[in-house]
């Protein structure tokens, strides 16, 4: 199994493992629909511990107002104000569940997020398992259902990543979601071409055990994505620091005095007779 160490315009890394004799265009559908699983697990794990800690979504026409406010939307509803624990954004009703099953929606988001993680799949040098994960977004599901067995309301983030049915347009999240019919996958500067019936090896070589580098895009673009720098932030800071070190170490030799080195010990004409004598590094003090 080849390893695709997959990255993207934000940065996120991860690894997938293919095989060089499989089909490019299946490939790249399959990175970009794990791409999109990773980010849903991620927008769900988020959700579940807001909802352990301040309970289920309110409609959108009710988010972020007070409970004056409230009792005007609701025209003669009903509304129970009293919140165990008022959501400081306004957007959850304030009334989580018991502290054991809080701490069970913190244990299944862990987990699920412990399958996605960028840190553990590039340190084992293993592939996003996406059966896992799906299993895993089952656990989070059965978590939901006991902590609210009268289920979520349709508007509720967390179902709707439950669901696969989230209402991300116009959100930053909408550009995080790649189209697996149509993303492509780049290796050294190079598409790799979907359709034709072409194999991965055409374009990564038929090395089936090796780790590659590659980009994925969102579009059928004609040109190659930007490159990444030759250095990373943290060590392009510390020669950049280096560099103004030198600046400042030449700018001070620069000053100093021609004629300077007289005063060094080495350049006294005395120094070999009073060093005879006893007499070096002889100081007063006054």
């Amino acid at each position: 199994m080849v390893k695709l160490q997959v990255t993207n315009n934000t940065g996120d890394e991860y690894i997938v493992e293919a095989k060089v004799a499989e089909l490019a265009d299946d490939v790249c559908t399959r990175v970009a629909r794990v791409h999109n699983l990773r980010n849903r697990v991620k927008r769900l794990t988020a959700g579940l511990r807001e909802l352990a800690l301040y309970g289920p979504m309110k409609p959108i026409e009710e988010r972020g107002l007070s409970d004056e406010q409230l009792a005007a939307v609701a025209k003669g509803r009903s509304l129970d104000s009293a919140t165990s624990s008022a959501d400081p954004s306004g957007l959850r009703v304030g009334a989580p569940p018991s502290a054991s099953l809080a701490a069970t929606l913190e244990r299944v988001a862990a987990a699920a997020d412990a399958l996605v993680s960028s840190a553990a799949s590039l340190q084992a040098r293993a592939g996003v398992d996406e059966a896992k994960v799906l299993e895993a977004v089952l656990e989070c599901k059965g978590a939901v259902m006991m902590a609210f067995p009268q289920g979520l309301p349709e508007w509720d983030s967390v179902r709707q990543a439950l669901e696969d049915d989230e209402e991300l347009a116009g959100t930053q999240h909408a550009k995080e979601v790649f189209d697996p019919t149509t993303s492509v996958l780049w290796f050294a500067g190079k598409k790799v071409s979907r359709g034709g019936g072409a194999a991965l090896s055409k374009f990564v070589g038929a090395n089936d055990k090796t780790l590659l580098k590659v980009k994925l895009t969102g579009e059928r673009a004609a040109q190659p994505p930007q490159r990444e720098p030759a250095v990373d932030a943290e060590t392009q800071q510390k020669m950049i620091q280096m560099w103004h070190k030198k600046q400042a170490e030449d700018k001070a030799l620069a000053q100093a005095d021609e004629d300077s080195y007289l005063n060094s010990e080495w350049a006294n004409p005395r120094g070999f007779k009073q060093s005879a004598q006893g007499l070096g590094d002889i100081r007063f003090r006054f």
